[in-house]
C-alpha cells in the first residue's frame, strides 16, 4: 500500500471520528437546552407566589365580612327587639345600623373581588402546572432518547479511535506530521481524491504530467493549488 493510500485510509477514519464528535456535541447541546422546562418551571413558581399573596388577603376580607355581618345582625336585633323606646336612642341605633351595613357592603364587595382574583389566579396556575407536567414528561422522554443516542455515538467513537491507532502507527512520522498540519489548515481534510483529472478539494484540473506523477509516485503528491495530498483509487 502506498503512503497516499495509507493517508487516505486514515483520512476516512478521521472524518468518521470528526462526524461522531460533531454528533456527540450536538446531542450534548440538546441535553443542556432545557430552556422550555426552565421557563415553565419559573412561570409556575411565579404564579404560585401570586396565589400565595392573594389567599391571606382573601381570608382577611372573609373574616372582615363575617365580622361586619355579625355586627349588623346584633344591631338589627337590638333595634327591633322592642327594648329601646327612646326616640333618640332609636335614631342613634338606626344611624349605627346604616353605617354598619355600609361597612358590611364594602367588606363583602372586597371579599367578592378577592375571591374572583383568587379563582382566576388558581385557574391560571392550574393550567401552567398542567403545561409544566407535559413539558416534564416530554423532556424526560427526550433525555432518555438523547442519552441512548450519546451512548451509541460514544461507542462508535471509541471503535473509530481503536481503528485509528494502528492505521496511524503504520505511517511514517514525517508524513503523519504533514498530514496533521494539513488537517488543521484545510478544514479537517488533508487527503482528497483525484478524479477525472481534477483535485476534489479545490476542483483544479491538473496537467497530464502531474496526473501521471500522482499515479506513479511512491511519495505523496500535493495539489499545486490547495496543498492537499492527492490520492487515486
Amino acid at each position: 500500500m502506498t503512503a497516499s493510500a495509507q493517508l487516505y485510509e486514515l483520512q476516512v477514519i478521521d472524518l468518521h471520528i470528526d462526524a461522531f464528535n460533531k454528533q456527540i456535541a450536538e446531542v450534548e447541546a440538546r441535553l443542556k437546552d432545557d430552556h422550555e422546562l426552565v421557563g415553565a418551571t419559573s412561570e409556575v413558581a411565579r404564579l404560585q407566589e401570586g396565589v400565595k399573596g392573594i389567599r391571606p388577603q382573601y381570608r382577611q376580607a372573609e373574616l372582615l365580612a363575617q365580622e361586619s355581618s355579625s355586627k349588623v345582625a346584633e344591631a338589627e336585633k337590638r333595634l327591633y327587639s322592642g327594648n329601646v323606646r327612646n326616640p333618640r336612642e332609636l335614631q342613634s341605633l338606626e344611624d349605627d345600623l346604616k353605617q354598619l351595613r355600609r361597612t358590611q357592603g364594602t367588606a363583602e364587595d372586597k371579599q367578592l373581588e378577592l375571591m374572583s382574583q383568587l379563582e382566576e389566579a388558581e385557574q391560571v396556575l392550574s393550567s401552567a402546572e398542567n403545561y409544566l407536567q407535559r413539558i416534564e414528561t416530554a423532556w424526560s422522554r427526550l433525555v432518555g432518547t438523547l442519552e441512548e443516542e450519546r451512548g451509541r455515538l460514544l461507542g462508535e467513537l471509541g471503535a473509530g479511535k481503536d481503528q485509528r491507532e494502528p492505521a496511524a502507527s503504520a505511517i511514517d512520522a514525517r508524513l503523519l506530521s504533514q498530514y496533521d498540519r494539513l488537517r488543521l489548515s484545510r478544514g479537517g481534510q488533508a487527503v482528497v481524491l483525484l478524479e477525472r483529472g481534477a483535485c476534489q478539494g479545490c476542483r483544479l484540473v491538473l496537467p497530464t504530467g502531474e496526473i501521471s506523477r500522482v499515479r506513479s509516485s511512491i511519495e505523496p503528491v500535493q495539489c499545486n493549488s490547495c496543498g492537499r495530498i492527492l490520492y487515486v483509487e
